[in-house]
């Protein structure tokens, strides 16, 4: 077993080690979206969250480091996911955010391309 991080992860040689702290902070910002008055349980369900989305972005994806727009979907994520769960009925409000959360950002990882399709589409 090798103990450099897995190929995937890093886009310029197989002996470089990659950079994890950006995907760090970058999770840790968008744990900042999540709203006032919610349960402080959800900031540390939301890093967990966008941290593995993040890192299964760049192994599925081969995507590089975020961009402002990315940070911003994931941030309206964060917002959407906390606006429903609020609307759930007290003893269900973490799983309802949580469950809701993790759905919306398998679907921004996995539908990431098709976005981009779209996008130049416009040009």
């Amino acid at each position: 077993m090798s103990s450099s991080y897995p190929r995937s992860f890093d886009r310029s040689g197989p002996d470089e080690v990659v950079d994890l702290a950006p995907m760090v902070a970058v999770a840790a910002r968008v744990a900042d979206a999540v709203p006032a008055g919610s349960p402080e349980s959800w900031r540390r369900i939301t890093f967990r969250a966008v941290l593995a989305a993040i890192i299964r972005d760049r192994v599925d994806n081969h995507t590089g480091d975020l961009e402002d727009g990315d940070v911003s979907s994931l941030d309206e994520f964060v917002e959407g996911a906390a606006s429903a769960a609020g609307k759930a009925p007290e003893p269900y409000r973490d799983d309802a955010y949580e469950v809701l959360l993790h759905a919306l950002l398998e679907d921004w990882v996995d539908n990431w391309e098709s976005a981009d399709d779209d996008d130049d589409d416009d040009d």
